[in-house]
């Protein structure tokens, strides 16, 4: 399936560009890599501002554990949305999900992970107005705006049992438009609500995904009933607040 912004990496195959949310800061940057001469690779970082709009493909979502702070490339304990959630690999993986996105004004397809609790929720917001819109069930997905921040301030204790808080924010969607599934998107492998996966915009049963491991225009309100996405990822284990990484994406280090 073809697919846009891909770069071939070091081994040939093709990679998705990313884009980021940072917890700590409110802020989202769209990740430029590119191959240096060397062969290593650099990272080139551009702020999106309040205001951007991306397109949201929940027809490939995919949840369960996620490290960013392994020292080198995350690492990825994933299943496909619908499927028996993963088992937690160890404490340093926070529970979490990966999708695709496509930004507007050439951003480009991109692709989106994250374990921090504010994003969490944010999505499991998003996640519950889409499966309540009869767009969503004809098999249209969501662009959503970015709409500023919500600050989200969390009081707990340290390792040592000494209180300590911290201040995250969480980002605020709209759904500005609805659009037909993007052919960049690929294959589905989560039905429309109501519906059949599909592959690359078609009719069609989906492949079962097994677990993953690699190391490489309305405001959104919730809806009455828990989504599987927040049952899946919304209920984070409550941890000391201490742990930095407990509600941000840190800066992928390759």
């Amino acid at each position: 399936m073809a697919l846009i912004q891909m770069q071939a990496t070091s081994d040939g195959g093709p990679i998705v560009q990313r884009v980021q949310y940072n917890a700590t800061t409110g802020r989202w940057h769209r990740i430029e890599r590119t191959q240096q001469s060397d062969g290593g690779w650099d990272n080139e970082r551009h702020e999106l501002r309040e205001g951007f709009k991306m397109a949201v493909d929940f027809g490939n979502v995919k949840v369960g554990w996620i490290n960013f702070n392994t020292g080198g490339a995350p690492s990825y304990v994933l299943v496909t949305q619908g499927e028996n959630f993963p088992q937690k690999p160890d404490n340093a993986h926070k529970q979490g999900a990966q999708l695709l996105v496509h930004l507007s004004k050439d951003g480009g397809l991109r692709q989106l992970s994250f374990n921090s609790q504010s994003v969490n929720v944010a999505f499991n917001e998003l996640h519950d107005a889409y499966l309540s819109a009869p767009e969503a069930a004809s098999g249209k997905i969501p662009v959503v705006q970015f709409d500023g921040t919500e600050e989200r301030i969390t009081k707990g204790k340290d390792a040592n049992g000494k209180p300590v808080s911290s201040t995250n924010y969480k980002p605020i969607f709209k759904i500005v438009q609805w659009i037909d599934r993007l052919p960049e998107f690929g294959e589905r492998t989560v039905p429309p609500p109501g519906g059949h996966a599909a592959t690359s915009g078609g009719n069609g049963a989906a492949r079962p995904a097994a677990p993953q491991t690699t190391t490489p225009a309305r405001p959104v309100a919730a809806a009455p009933q828990r989504s599987s996405v927040q049952q899946r990822v919304a209920q984070l284990p409550q941890e000391p607040v201490g742990m930095s990484d407990q509600d941000i994406e840190d800066d992928i280090p390759f």
